[in-house]
């Protein structure tokens, strides 16, 4: 893998047209979309379907490419595939590449996917920024010895990706996960950090669990 991805997430909610189809219809239209994100796996680093667990939204699609080409065409394939059927769209779209904190510590990409993925952006406040790098950095690494040492960590994996200045936030952090309890009881002892101080915004979280596995 090379030293920076863009990563793309997008919320889908289809409309009643959509579900006015008989199943079979339905499953039909799905699989033709999935033929042709077939097309372009030798584009993606990863490129993932999952099921929301949020009643507002329904499918959720996660990549990691190299170029923002792949972003385009992907987003091609669903307009030309699934467009008449879509009445709400959310996108995330940020950097993957190394912390400015811990510029060695780039996490692959993970190749077997979990059940869960969690996703939602991030903005802190603008004191954050004029604290002293150390003082971020101390608070940052707290923060990751609290998750790691939590019994329910184990198996979570974890990518802070970066939007600024290309999204309407400053960051984009990705999960995939096995267990729902265990992350939520993570994330409720991670509410202890101090870095917590300077987090204005955690929202939307984006909640989906596995459809199709194609990169």
């Amino acid at each position: 893998m090379g030293d920076v991805l863009y990563s793309n997430i997008i919320a889908l909610t289809f409309n009643e047209r959509w579900w006015d189809l008989e199943e079979e219809k339905r499953t039909e239209a799905f699989s033709q979309f999935i033929e042709d994100l077939n097309k372009l796996k030798d584009k993606f680093e990863l490129l993932r379907i999952f099921k929301s667990l949020k009643v507002d939204l329904d499918v959720l699609l996660w990549a990691f490419v190299k170029d923002t080409v792949g972003i385009t065409e992907l987003q091609n394939i669903i307009k030309r595939r699934l467009g008449k059927y879509i009445s709400k769209a959310y996108t995330l779209f940020s950097i993957y590449e190394p912390s400015p904190y811990f510029k060695d510590q780039l996490r692959p990409v993970n190749k077997e996917p979990k059940k869960y993925l969690v996703a939602y952006p991030m903005k802190r406040d603008p004191e954050w920024f004029l604290l002293d790098e150390s003082e971020r950095k101390k608070m940052l690494e707290e923060h990751i010895r609290m998750a790691r040492l939590h019994p329910e960590g184990k198996g979570i994996i974890s990518y802070t990706t970066y939007s600024f200045g290309i999204d309407d936030n400053e960051y984009v952090v990705i999960y995939e996960l096995d267990s729902l309890i265990g992350w939520s009881h993570v994330v409720e002892k991670l509410r202890e950090a101090k870095h917590r101080k300077w987090v204005i915004r955690e929202e939307p979280v984006l909640i989906g669990e596995l459809y199709k596995f194609l990169v």
